[in-house]
């Protein structure tokens, strides 16, 4: 099963940088403008670090509830619960951020992220509950504020031109990418080469999350909304009106639930499958990465040949594919 493992996810690595050199090749030239290229490094630096403490503790989530001796009904309710708090607690997390400062905010949550990871050593079924409401809590928390940091520091502190933020989230979502394939092999190392347990990989990511609030504190100004005589209750209402009557949203929203439901069953359910075969589940892990990595640069090159390329004609080459 390790060599296996080791061969797809090499070659799949492979596959990977393959593609990010064509789509690199076929690329119109980035952006030189120093101010901006500046002000990005200043967010992505810092985004970094809290993408690699996060993607983390991912590969060995349930290994490590079921290595406590809980039952797969057990772990369901602290999955599902985590996420339905993080659900309703999404309009509450806006506002906060808006109000009290989203740089306050940031570093709020990775403190709580930190503090719930170190939670994790503690074999009691409550203390986990609450550890995984803290950590879907401080999650929500810290990658909405972050990017409503960037996006009000990109328009409203500096101006740069609306188009420049797509370049931003490109390079955050390709990263992301691949800091979720190095995590893999960090928990691996951690939890299986190296003969740490479970836990390890959660306890590796407090000294990342702790970098990371001192570098959101130092390195980002304070900013909050420019509106916030603004009501909570009046906030969501005008947001539930707007879904409602906006045909698109609706539609781009309606698809998002049911690819993040599709996505939270496998991520549930992978580890449980593959786990009585004995598989390296960070290989596993970083190998499921670098595929995803995959398909996201194969998506640039189809973007960057044909421009005019649409989500139906994309659903329908998945659905010949498949």
């Amino acid at each position: 099963m390790f060599i296996s493992t080791t061969l797809t996810f090499l070659s799949l690595l492979v596959f990977s940088g393959s593609l990010e050199t064509l789509v690199r090749r076929k690329k119109r030239a980035e952006n030189q403008n120093p101010q901006f290229l500046t002000f990005q490094k200043t967010y992505l630096a810092t985004q970094f670090v809290i993408l690699l403490a996060d993607w983390l503790q991912a590969p060995y989530n349930y290994k490590l509830y079921s290595s406590y001796r809980y039952t797969e009904q057990q772990i369901v309710i602290i999955f599902v619960l985590g996420h339905a708090i993080s659900i309703i607690l999404t309009p509450f997390a806006n506002y906060a951020a808006d109000m009290y400062g989203r740089r306050l905010i940031v570093c709020l949550a990775l403190a709580l992220y930190s503090l719930s990871s170190l939670l994790k050593v503690v074999n009691d079924y409550s203390t986990l509950l609450i550890s995984s409401i803290m950590a879907s809590c401080a999650s929500l928390l810290i990658f909405s504020s972050s990017q409503g940091w960037y996006t009000h520091e990109h328009i409203e502190s500096h101006d740069f031109p609306m188009e420049w933020i797509s370049d931003t989230l490109e390079k955050v979502s390709f990263w992301s990418g691949s800091l979720s394939v190095l995590a893999g092999v960090i928990s691996y190392l951690l939890a299986d080469l190296f003969s740490f347990n479970p836990v390890a990989p959660f306890l590796a990511s407090i000294p990342l999350m702790i970098l990371a609030l001192c570098m959101s504190w130092s390195n980002w100004t304070e900013n909050k909304s420019l509106n916030r005589s603004v009501k909570f209750s009046k906030s969501c209402v005008n947001g539930i009106r707007e879904i409602v009557s906006n045909r698109a949203v609706l539609l781009c929203g309606t698809l998002q639930a049911l690819f993040e439901a599709v996505i939270s069953i496998f991520v549930f359910l992978w580890t449980p499958v593959l786990d009585k075969h004995g598989p390296p589940l960070g290989l596993v892990f970083a190998t499921f990465m670098a595929a995803n990595l995959a398909g996201s640069r194969v998506n640039s090159l189809m973007v960057l040949k044909y421009k005019n390329i649409t989500i139906r004609d994309t659903l329908f080459g998945m659905k010949l594919v498949f």
